[in-house]
């Protein structure tokens, strides 16, 4: 029940239990119609009723910090409401603590995290450390006694402008993603191993000094909208947390 009127059950929707949670902790009791089936008008209707209380509490819970708000509900599964298909649940918690909607928050989470590690990081001072990027090239040279002679030449390309996390999928597949000075994700297809500063790479050393050139001025433009599989909101969770 809300404002006196019953919510109908026309479809399989349900409160969020992130909601009915926090709604709890504010000391509120949500109606037992709450935790039943609702119809998606009732759906939002409840939502946008229990918003207010639930920026109210969030806010006092986590002295003012927006941030803190964010990772709460990220490391509580309260971001999404998966089972009623709203991906914009967080988003829309954190704009009504906020009392608008902050530039590094985006309807995708990773996207959301990525911005939201990067403004942190300014606001601290904090930059990528240096990441050199090295071509490596091996060449086998027949000898005598059918015998060869490795020799490697490694060529500097640059440095790379950007804070580098490597995951993995939930099918065991590893993947890198790349946060930029301003707060862009983008996808880590460029590159390969990093161990003591440097990255390797193997190729042609003009190609991909082109390559890094261009990935360093993506880098470099602010965040926008992108679409990220939720296997790298883990990582970059975390991150936020360690600048708490």
């Amino acid at each position: 029940m809300a404002g006196g009127e019953f919510f109908c059950s026309w479809e399989r929707r349900t409160y969020p239990h992130s909601v009915r949670n926090l709604l709890a902790e504010a000391g509120e009791q949500p109606s037992t119609q709450w935790h039943g089936l609702l119809c998606p008008s009732c759906y939002h209707g409840a939502i946008a009723a229990a918003l207010p209380t639930v920026a109210s509490h969030l806010f006092q819970a986590e002295a003012g910090s927006i941030e803190r708000i964010v990772y709460r509900l990220v490391s509580g599964h309260g971001w999404t409401d998966l089972q009623n298909h709203n991906p914009t649940l967080g988003a829309d918690i954190v704009s009504a603590v906020a009392g608008e909607r902050p530039a590094w928050l985006f309807d995708n989470l990773p996207t959301t995290l990525a911005a939201l590690y990067a403004t942190m990081a300014r606001s601290r001072s904090l930059a990528p450390p240096p990441l050199r990027v090295e071509n490596e090239e091996v060449r086998h040279t027949p000898t005598l006694f059918n015998k060869h002679k490795t020799t490697t030449t490694v060529t500097q390309l640059g440095e790379l402008h950007a804070w580098p996390f490597g995951y993995s999928t939930d099918r065991g597949f590893s993947r890198r993603i790349y946060v930029g000075t301003g707060g862009i994700l983008m996808q880590g297809d460029f590159g390969g191993p990093i161990r003591d500063g440097a990255m390797t790479t193997r190729g042609v050393p003009d190609d991909l000094r082109k390559q890094l050139n261009e990935l360093n001025q993506k880098l470099a433009e602010p965040p926008r909208e992108g679409h990220f599989d939720d296997d790298a909101v883990d990582v970059l969770a975390k991150a936020v947390s360690r600048l708490l």
